[in-house]
C-alpha cells in the first residue's frame, strides 16, 4: 500500500516535470497543458507560450507546477523508510524528477533559458542513487 501510494506521487511529479519542461514543444505543436485557469489569470493563450515577452508570466505558471512536483515529492520521501526497495526502479524517476526541477530553480523557471532548452537527464546521478538504494 504505501509503496503504491509512493510510486504514485513520484509518477505525478515526473509527470508534471515534464509537462513543465515540455512547454515550448507542446506550444509549437499547438497544444497546452498548463492549467487553464492559471493561463486565464495571467492573462496568457497559446501564441503567447511562444513568445519571450511573456517570460515572466509563463515562469510564474510554471513555477507553480514545478512546487506542485516538489509537493509530490517530498510526500513519496516520507515513505523512504517504509517501502520496500524492490521496487527501487519505480522510485528512480524521483531522481531525474528533482534534476529537472533544480535546473528549473536555477534558471528561475524561464522556458526560454538555454539551460531549460539544453537540459538531459543526469545519468549519473540516477546511477548514484540506485547504488546507495535512494530515491
Amino acid at each position: 500500500e504505501v509503496s503504491c501510494e509512493t510510486a504514485e506521487s513520484i509518477a505525478t511529479a515526473w509527470a508534471l516535470a515534464g509537462i513543465a519542461r515540455a512547454v515550448r514543444f507542446l506550444a509549437l505543436a499547438g497544444r497546452v497543458m498548463l492549467p487553464t485557469a492559471a493561463m486565464s489569470n495571467q492573462g496568457l493563450a497559446l501564441q503567447d507560450l511562444q513568445n519571450p515577452e511573456t517570460a515572466k508570466p509563463v515562469a510564474d505558471i510554471v513555477s507553480e507546477v514545478c512546487n506542485l512536483a516538489r509537493d509530490h515529492l517530498a510526500k513519496a520521501r516520507e515513505n523512504r523508510n517504509t517501502v520496500d526497495l524492490k521496487g527501487l526502479p519505480i522510485f528512480l524517476p524521483a531522481t531525474l524528477a528533482d534534476s529537472y526541477l533544480d535546473m528549473f530553480a536555477r534558471a528561475e523557471y524561464q522556458i526560454f533559458d538555454s539551460r531549460v532548452i539544453r537540459q538531459r537527464p543526469n545519468v549519473a546521478r540516477l546511477w548514484w542513487s540506485n547504488w546507495r538504494k535512494r530515491y
